[in-house]
């Protein structure tokens, strides 16, 4: 709905107001559907009590293959750091961007209500917009970092590094 040559369109503002009203009135409800469809989501491609299980297993393989011999002794705790260290960093990114996550979507909640009220005015309405688009794009995080995570719980480093055709240059 917009202004038509550079006359006040009273009509089209009663319009938004009334639209605006309306998604104030919803705004907590939608807030929260936004936010858990998304964990959903997420939890539905990654569940958070399988990561733990994902790093046990790997560490329970690693000490099953502990018989290197005396030559690849020296390949199989390089292969044991370079997986942990790896296990360990998605871990933290992982930790890390589940808490900025949820700053960020607390922000957008806060200042959600008075955003939404830019939407009233033609010339600020790209706030709302922009603002609709953060929410949805911060609130994605979880499935991203799920799909991340899951893509790391089957990669399987022992099974890339086969001892015996490996040379230690390659680990490094």
């Amino acid at each position: 709905i917009v202004q038509i040559e550079d006359k006040s369109n009273y009509p089209a503002l009663f319009v938004r107001v009334l639209l605006i009203i309306g998604f104030l009135v919803i705004y907590k409800q939608f807030f929260v559907t936004v936010t858990q469809g998304m964990d959903l989501l997420s939890n539905a491609i990654m569940p958070s009590n399988e990561f733990g299980k994902v790093i046990q297993s790997i560490f329970t393989e690693i000490k099953a293959h502990k018989d290197f011999g005396v030559f690849n002794l020296l390949k199989g705790a390089m292969i044991s750091v370079v997986t942990y260290i790896t296990y360990l960093l998605t871990y933290v990114a992982y930790t890390v961007l589940i808490w900025l996550r949820f700053m960020l979507l607390s922000l957008l909640y806060v200042a959600g209500p008075i955003l939404i009220v830019f939407g009233i005015y033609h010339k600020t309405a790209a706030t709302f917009s922009s603002w609709l688009k953060s929410l949805f794009q911060v609130a994605a995080w979880s499935v991203t970092l799920s799909l991340l995570v899951r893509i790391a719980s089957y990669m399987n480093l022992m099974a890339i590094y086969d001892l015996p055709k490996t040379n230690a240059v390659s680990i490094i």
